[in-house]
C-alpha cells in the first residue's frame, strides 16, 4: 500500500476512535446534568439528594478532565507520528550512540525510553490535576505531595530496571529474527507471555510492598468469618491482609493479587472501616465468584489470544516499509543503517500507538467483564446473603461518589461492571427466586 494511503487511514481511524470518545463523554456529562435531581426510588433511603449531588459532579469533572486529556493524547499522537517527532527523537538516539559507541539493540532501548519520557510528560500533569485538585476538591484524595513523588520516583525506577532489561531482551530477539525462522514472532509472543505471568506471581510479594504495607488481618470477628467463607468455598489463599489504602485515597476496595499459591486476599482498610462485617463478607464472595466461575484463565486465554494476534500481525508487518513512512518515519531514518533503531521504532508504532485506534472495539471486552460481574454476584448471593452485598454495593456507590444513573451508551463502551440498577436488580431477582 501507498504511504499516503497508510497516512490517511492511520489519521482517520484516529480520529474515529477519539471521536468516539469526546461523543461518549459528551453523552454521559449532558446525562448526568440531565439527572441531577432523579434518585432511583431503589436508592433513595441511602443516597440523598445532596449525595447524588455530589457523585454527579465528581463524575462529570473527570470527564472533563478526560475530554481534555484526550484531546492532548490525540495532538501527542499527530506530532509523534506524521509530525515527525518520532524520526526526529530517533535520529537522536542514533547520534547518541554513535557519539558513546553503544550497541545497536542497547540504541534501541533508549530510544523506547525517550518515547516513555516523552509519554509521561503528557500524562503526569493530568494525573497531578486529578489527584491533588479533583480527588481533594471532594475529599477522597489523602496523597501529600511527598508522597506523590516518591511513588512517582519509585515507579520510574522500576520502569527504568525492570523495563530496560526487557525491552532489551525484545529487542535482541527481534534483530535476531532470522535465527528463528518466519514465525521467529511465536518466540516474542512466547517471552512476553511467560513475563505477564511472572508478573501475576511477583507483584503481590515484591512490588506491592513497595508501595503499600500489608499487614496480617488481625483475629477476631472479621477473620474468622472470611476463614469460614474460605473453606465453604473451598478456595485457598496465602493468607488474608489489610493494605493501608487510606494513606493515599479514601475509596474503598477489596481484590485479589498473585497467581496460583502466591495468591493473596487484600482489603483496603477504608473498606473495612465503612462496610460491616456481613457486607465485607459479601464482597468477598463476589471476588471468590471470579476465581470459582472460571473468570481468571479466560481472562489470562483471552489476554493470550489478543497478544498472540498482535505480535503475529507485528512479525508479518515489520519488514514493510510503506507502514513506517506512511506512520511518519522518514526515508531518512530507515537508511541510516542501525537496526536497533528502527525495530525499536516499528515496537512504539505497533504496541503503542496503533492500539489508540481500536477503541470503538472496547465494547467487547466490557461486554465480557459486565457478564463476569453478573457471575460472580450469583455466586456471592448462594454463598454469602445476596441483601448483604446489596447494602455493600450501595454503600460504596454512597462513599464513593459513584452515580447510580449513567448513560447507557456510555456505560456500553466504558463500564467494566453492570450499571448501579441493574446489577441490583439482578441480584434481588436471585432472593426472590431464593424465597420460592
Amino acid at each position: 500500500m501507498d504511504p499516503n494511503q497508510i497516512t490517511f487511514l492511520f489519521v482517520l481511524f484516529l480520529s474515529i476512535s477519539f471521536t468516539t470518545q469526546f461523543f461518549l463523554d459528551y453523552r454521559q456529562y449532558k446525562y448526568l446534568m440531565r439527572n441531577l435531581g432523579v434518585i432511583p426510588k431503589r436508592f433513595a433511603s441511602k443516597i440523598t439528594p445532596e449525595i447524588h449531588r455530589k457523585s454527579i459532579y465528581y463524575t462529570t469533572e473527570k470527564v472533563r478532565l478526560r475530554f481534555v486529556k484526550n484531546i492532548a493524547e490525540y495532538i501527542f499522537l499527530m506530532i509523534l507520528t506524521v509530525g515527525g517527532l518520532l524520526s526526529f527523537i530517533t535520529l537522536l538516539a542514533g547520534n547518541i550512540a554513535n557519539d558513546f559507541n553503544l550497541p545497536e539493540t542497547v540504541s534501541g532501548v533508549l530510544l523506547v525510553g525517550a518515547f516513555l519520557f516523552l509519554s509521561s510528560l503528557v500524562e503526569i500533569p493530568f494525573s497531578v490535576y486529578k489527584q491533588f485538585v479533583v480527588e481533594k476538591k471532594y475529599g477522597f484524595s489523602r496523597m501529600t505531595f511527598k508522597l506523590f513523588v516518591s511513588d512517582t520516583l519509585k515507579s520510574m525506577i522500576l520502569l527504568a530496571l525492570i523495563g530496560s532489561l526487557i525491552m532489551f531482551v525484545a529487542l535482541l530477539l527481534i534483530s535476531n529474527r532470522a535465527y528463528f525462522g518466519s514465525l521467529w514472532w511465536l518466540v516474542l509472543w512466547a517471552f512476553f507471555t511467560f513475563l505477564s505471568i511472572i508478573f501475576m506471581v511477583a507483584y503481590p510479594l515484591l512490588i506491592a510492598p513497595l508501595f503499600n504495607t500489608f499487614s496480617p488481618l488481625k483475629e477476631g470477628e472479621l477473620k474468622e468469618k472470611l476463614t469460614n467463607l474460605l473453606e465453604r468455598c473451598e478456595f485457598s489463599a496465602e493468607g488474608l491482609f489489610l493494605m493501608d489504602g487510606s494513606k493515599r485515597s479514601a475509596h474503598g476496595n477489596a481484590f485479589f493479587a498473585g497467581f496460583g499459591k502466591a495468591r493473596r486476599i487484600v482489603l483496603f482498610d477504608t473498606l473495612v472501616e465503612k462496610l460491616s462485617i456481613n457486607e465485607i463478607e459479601a464482597v468477598l464472595a463476589h471476588e471468590l465468584g471470579h476465581y470459582k466461575c472460571g473468570h481468571v484463565p479466560i481472562r489470562i486465554f483471552i489476554s493470550m489470544i489478543t497478544s498472540f494476534l498482535f505480535f503475529m500481525f507485528f512479525g508479518l508487518l515489520i519488514e514493510t516499509e510503506s507502514l513506517f513512512i506512511g506512520l511518519g518515519v522518514s526515508e531518512y531514518v530507515l537508511s541510516a543503517g542501525n537496526p536497533g533503531l528502527t525495530d525499536a521504532v516499528f515496537f512504539i508504532l505497533f504496541f503503542f500507538v496503533l492500539p489508540t485506534i481500536l477503541f470503538p472495539l472496547q465494547p467487547l471486552n466490557s461486554i465480557i467483564s459486565r457478564k463476569h460481574e453478573f457471575e460472580a454476584d450469583s455466586y456471592a448471593a448462594k454463598h454469602s446473603d445476596a441483601n448483604d452485598l446489596i447494602t455493600a454495593l450501595v454503600n460504596l456507590y454512597r462513599d464513593n461518589a459513584s452515580p447510580v444513573v449513567t448513560d447507557k451508551w456510555f456505560s456500553l463502551f466504558y463500564d467494566s461492571h453492570p450499571a448501579a440498577a441493574v446489577r441490583i436488580d439482578a441480584l434481588q431477582s436471585k432472593i426472590s427466586e431464593a424465597s420460592l
